[in-house]
């Protein structure tokens, strides 16, 4: 039964004293809200970081050549003028600042989610 629930019942009785077992029976009859546990939390949290990796990666836009750049490339022209590369070194910029990006956005969130249930805690007090 929930809080609101027992003060509906207590409300809706005959008006008279109550005894102390009255009181601690009301009481036992709240069921207090299970809190979340904290491996729970931080397993949602990791999830979320994850989706937004991954959006990141798949709303990267592979195609623009501004995004990465190659450097130390090593080939060989091999016959008939085929060009086999040995090794190259690819640094993504773009896309390192579109996953930071995403999961600042995320822990900002959470920030916001965080400050807002403290509100409405201290609004019920």
């Amino acid at each position: 039964m929930t809080k609101e629930n027992v003060i509906a019942n207590v409300q809706a009785s005959l008006g008279s004293l109550f005894t102390k077992d009255d009181v601690i029976n009301c009481i036992n009859m709240v069921q207090e809200q299970p809190q979340p546990q904290p491996q729970q939390d931080f397993r949602n949290i990791l999830s979320m970081v994850q989706d937004r990796v991954v959006d990141a990666i798949n709303g990267h836009h592979w195609n623009d050549s501004s995004s990465v750049e190659v450097e130390n490339i090593e080939y060989t022209i091999r016959n008939g003028n085929e060009i086999e590369i040995e090794s190259l070194d690819v640094d993504a910029n773009q896309l390192r600042r579109d996953l930071l990006d995403g999961i600042e956005d995320l822990f900002n969130d959470l920030w916001a989610e965080h400050q807002m249930r403290i509100e409405i805690v201290n609004e019920n007090k």
